[in-house]
């Protein structure tokens, strides 16, 4: 090794195998830890792969650098081989969220992206990464780990009826550091995941999401935390339009707005259909807009033969005395729907938030989702959230839609 001029006591003068020299601040170093973290920065190697040795000696990661000899070299080292209890062994340390365990296994070195072993007999198919694993389960720490160790940014992980890359799953369960740490690594922002046979996108999955993943039934729908997920997401540059086939899922009423508000007996979400405000004093004239009036009929019958007294006499005072719409067919009991997106979900959900989110990243609120014309417009109505119908009413009069909008928005129904 040449010989080191080392003018300052606190300089580290770094040798590669191949000659190349590094010169560094020990002060700036930290440990040898740190050290390693910006030789990886240099040359894309992980710390995990490097050894700096003085003398045939491997340092101690947590050795200080300012108490380091002046003259160090650097080796990469291989992947070690490893057998499948040793791959299986990285995959449980970080399922269960283990960092001292994750460090140890990974200085090897072992490569972090090895899959599970295929158990036929157990009926594993063998498709769990590490960092899958620790992205469903939540174990940040171990995720930031393990990305550093370059492990594969969309590494799957399997449960109990789901699958997918790691950023669907903490999409999904709303782990809002560990989506974040993915995305800054690169993660795709639409890959597919699977939930009990349907395919879901990060957005999807944290729309529809919940703490349990869970059968559709089952589901509760997103929480505060899934608002910031999403946010993430489409400032990453997510597809506010990504959508996934259902072969059929039925919802319990019309698929034309006014029909469906009137059939649940949702007034105020009726008073936004028919005026465009549920405050009186806003339509004093009381003029109904062109998209209720051709539902009119068949929104009275909804109204009526539904028990729903106060809205069917809101009607009633609203419409002329000879109605037009009885050619129109009269209300059905089910809205199929055989594709959802995300703003349909948030409509389903009735989450004001993230409606408001996907809307101002230019969300299509007028995609037909079904056989019958369903949109998102039809299930906020249909479920009574008179608050996502103000949102989408809005963003059909405004172009320009924001979600500063959507904020102002809000306020003013609060008000109303």
């Amino acid at each position: 090794m040449p010989a080191a001029v080392r003018p300052n006591p606190n300089t580290l003068h770094i040798w590669t195998v191949s000659g190349e020299e590094i010169v560094t601040s020990a002060d700036f170093a930290g440990d040898v830890r740190s050290l390693k973290q910006q030789l990886h920065k240099r040359f894309n190697i992980s710390r995990f792969r490097q050894r700096l040795v003085h003398k045939g000696r491997s340092l101690d990661d947590d050795s200080c650098a300012r108490e380091l000899p002046t003259d160090l070299q650097l080796v990469f080292l291989p992947y070690a081989s490893v057998s499948e209890e040793q791959e299986e062994e990285l995959i449980l340390a970080a399922s269960v969220g283990h960092v001292a365990s994750v460090e140890e296994i990974l200085m090897r070195p072992q490569d972090p992206n090895r899959r599970g072993v295929f158990r036929p007999m157990l009926g594993d198919p063998g498709n769990n990464t590490a960092l899958g694993k620790a992205s469903d389960r939540g174990h940040t720490e171990v995720v930031r780990i393990l990305l550093e160790a370059r492990a594969d940014k969309d590494g799957h992980a399997l449960g109990g009826g789901y699958q997918g890359p790691a950023l669907v799953l903490a999409a999904a369960r709303g782990h809002v550091e560990i989506v974040r740490l993915l995305l800054e690594a690169g993660a795709s922002k639409e890959a597919i995941g699977y939930f009990y046979g349907s395919e879901v996108t990060p957005l999807l999955a944290t729309i529809d999401g919940h703490e349990q993943i869970a059968r559709p039934e089952s589901a509760q729908g997103p929480r505060e935390k899934n608002t910031e997920v999403a946010r993430l997401l489409l400032e990453a540059r997510a597809d506010p339009n990504s959508h996934r086939p259902e072969s059929v899922l039925c919802l319990g009423h019309d698929a034309r707005p006014l029909v469906a508000a009137c059939q649940g007996g949702h007034l105020k979400a009726v008073r936004l259909l028919l005026f465009g405000s549920v405050d009186d004093e806003k339509t004093p004239d009381r003029k109904i807009t062109a998209s209720a009036d051709m539902h009119i009929s068949p929104a009275l019958v909804a109204a009526a033969s539904n028990g729903h007294l106060e809205v069917a006499r809101m009607l009633e005072e609203t419409v002329p005395h000879s109605l037009p719409g009885y050619r129109h067919t009269m209300p059905k009991d089910t809205m199929r729907l055989h594709v959802l997106t995300p703003l349909l979900l948030a409509s389903m959900w009735g989450h004001v938030g993230i409606a408001g989110l996907l809307l101002g990243a230019r969300a299509d609120a007028d995609k037909i989702c079904g056989p019958d014309d369903a949109k998102a417009l039809s299930v906020a109505a249909g479920e009574g959230h008179e608050e996502i119908v103000r949102l989408l009413l809005e963003a059909g009069r405004h172009p320009t839609f924001t979600f500063d909008l959507c904020c102002k928005c809000s306020r003013s129904n609060q008000d109303a």
